[in-house]
């Protein structure tokens, strides 16, 4: 699903994200999803676009209380 992109200057972004264990990783399949389908429409719209994180969708939990974002472990099978 496609989301807002937070802007600089909100203050979301500013706010540390804690590890994922490597258990907690395939909770974090929609994240990616939304992750991914927002970076390509950012791209159609603007032309350009190398990255992008979860603070900077608003992501602020995945049922925690915290951003966990920071993953160990192979991950390539949730893509």
């Amino acid at each position: 699903m496609i989301k807002d992109i937070l802007l600089l200057g909100n203050s979301k972004l500013y706010e540390i994200s804690e590890p994922v264990d490597e258990s907690e990783i395939t909770r974090l399949k929609d994240v990616i999803n939304d992750l991914h389908d927002t970076l390509i429409e950012y791209r159609r719209v603007h032309g350009a676009g190398r990255a992008i994180v979860a603070p900077q969708i608003g992501v602020r939990d995945l049922e925690w209380n915290e951003c966990k974002m920071e993953v160990t472990g192979d991950i390539s099978e949730l893509l």
